[in-house]
């Protein structure tokens, strides 16, 4: 560059195309140079001052998620992306906010509009049972979304003096009703009657499951190389992934939540 532009006098990251009379505005972020070409002097500025304001402001929320998308959801199962696409519905009040400004009082009053509205008279009877009960799921998602902001090397010198601001009162403020009793376990008389009504194959996956204590994705996906019949024992090493909408198989995945072994019998 030295032999080409000549250094703008009383202008930092500003250089003057020797022969042509062109500019050139440069900036460095995270130790890579970027660089713009420009025919007006005051242009290269205005590209060199927006990149500065840039560089000091703060990523939306939505900047956030759309780039967790990008980095994080080709490691998570389909039925969590699914999960947590439903769940940021809520969020996206917040979602054109900068994240130093989703203070701790921000969010108090994005609790206090959901649950006035899911205490509205109109929609719990017309939800009855199956109305909402807390706003719990959105908040750990908000948590979720912030720990990895600040985990992220893309956002660490934004994010470096930011802290969560989902504080313990946000679950108590986001209470909308209790939990309705649902008795879903049955007794082991019931159990044993109600796996003999299953189909061979069925029977048999499910049998597998109870007595395993585990989940269904687990047992579907064990492979005959984690089944030890010498020493009775097997270990859980993968689960199956299924199609959100055919309920078909689509991938084997490592590492479950499940990871200790699991006596065979």
């Amino acid at each position: 560059m030295e032999n080409q532009y000549s250094r703008i006098s009383g202008l930092t990251g500003i250089y003057q195309n020797i022969s042509s009379g062109s500019f050139i505005s440069t900036n460095r972020l995270k130790g890579k140079l970027y660089q713009k070409s420009f025919a007006f002097l005051w242009e290269a500025q205005e590209w060199r001052q927006n990149f500065q304001k840039k560089q000091n402001s703060y990523s939306t929320l939505k900047d956030v998620w759309m780039i967790m998308q990008e980095i994080l959801f080709p490691t998570l199962s389909m039925s969590t992306i699914n999960i947590w696409k439903r769940r940021f519905i809520l969020l996206q009040d917040l979602e054109n906010l900068p994240m130093n400004e989703i203070t701790s009082s921000q969010i108090t009053i994005w609790i206090i509009k959901n649950v006035s509205y899911y205490k509205n008279e109109s929609y719990q009877s017309s939800r009855g049972h199956a109305g909402r009960c807390r706003l719990n799921n959105e908040l750990n998602l908000l948590v979720t979304i912030f720990n990895w902001y600040k985990q992220s090397d893309i956002f660490e010198r934004e994010a470096l003096t930011l802290t969560c601001p989902v504080k313990k009162k946000h679950r108590e403020q986001g209470f909308i009703k209790p939990i309705p009793d649902r008795r879903k376990n049955i007794n082991l008389e019931h159990t044993l009657l109600f796996l003999e009504e299953l189909k061979p194959l069925y029977k048999d996956l499910a049998t597998l499951q109870f007595y395993c204590a585990a989940r269904i994705g687990e047992v579907a996906g064990l492979q005959w190389s984690c089944v030890d019949f010498k020493n009775r024992r097997m270990i859980i090493k993968h689960t199956c992934l299924w199609d959100n909408s055919s309920k078909l198989f689509t991938s084997l995945k490592n590492f479950p939540k499940i990871k200790n072994r699991v006596p065979f019998s």
